[in-house]
């Protein structure tokens, strides 16, 4: 049987094959969308957590966008910051 999907280099598999543009806060919404707005299979990642946050949100936070950039539909992902943000790698 053929899986017309997409295998993923830590062995999942996924059947799309987005680019997520993830803003690291609410500050880089705008220009998230405008990321993926100028390009093919890029889907932007809207939230409202706001950059001046407490660390266990910012822990929280860092959480919630690195699972969303490791699910096995997702090629590839791009963080957003402006600078004002606390989340980092």
């Amino acid at each position: 049987m053929d899986f017309p999907g997409y295998e993923r280099p830590d062995g999942k598999a996924g059947i799309r094959n987005y680019v997520l543009v993830l803003p690291a806060s609410r500050c880089a919404n705008e220009l998230a969308a405008n990321i993926a707005d100028g390009a093919a299979g890029a889907i932007p990642i809207l939230h409202n957590h706001a950059c001046a946050r407490l660390q266990p949100d910012t822990d929280r936070a860092f959480r919630i966008l690195a699972g969303l950039g490791r699910n096995a539909n997702v090629a590839g992902t791009v963080v957003v910051g402006i600078g004002c943000d606390n989340i980092s790698t």
